[in-house]
């Protein structure tokens, strides 16, 4: 098993730990899904995620240009408008999926990241 590090919006998150999570990641102990615009703190993390096809719209063209790990939305047309990866939600159902390929929506993409992870 992997260890995930889910580099979430907040106001508690901070340069230097975004520093330690990088050097983590280089040294091959965790894999890192940044969320939204937590990108250019980590430009070289594993997986972006976004679930917001308005978010992916406005960011496009800097996020193309300068992130350079996988990315995905739970957003099937914005995938498919991007050409990045999708993965099916449901926005019903509380606490995480037992069922893969599946996540839940839980109301933000953070939530979803940690789902997706």
């Amino acid at each position: 098993m992997t260890t995930a590090v889910i580099v979430a919006s907040g106001p508690s998150l901070t340069v230097a730990q975004t520093e330690i999570v990088e050097v983590a990641r280089v040294a091959g102990r965790c894999r890192v899904i940044v969320v939204n615009d937590n990108w250019r703190l980590l430009p070289d993390a594993d997986v972006l995620y976004a679930a917001d096809g308005k978010w992916w719209r406005l960011h496009w063209p800097a996020v193309n240009a300068g992130f350079r790990g996988e990315m995905w939305t739970c957003k099937r047309e914005t995938a498919k408008q991007f050409g990045i990866c999708h993965v099916d939600s449901t926005p019903r159902k509380v606490g995480l999926s037992r069922t893969p390929g599946l996540i839940h929506e839980g109301g933000n993409s953070g939530y979803q990241a940690i789902g997706l992870a």
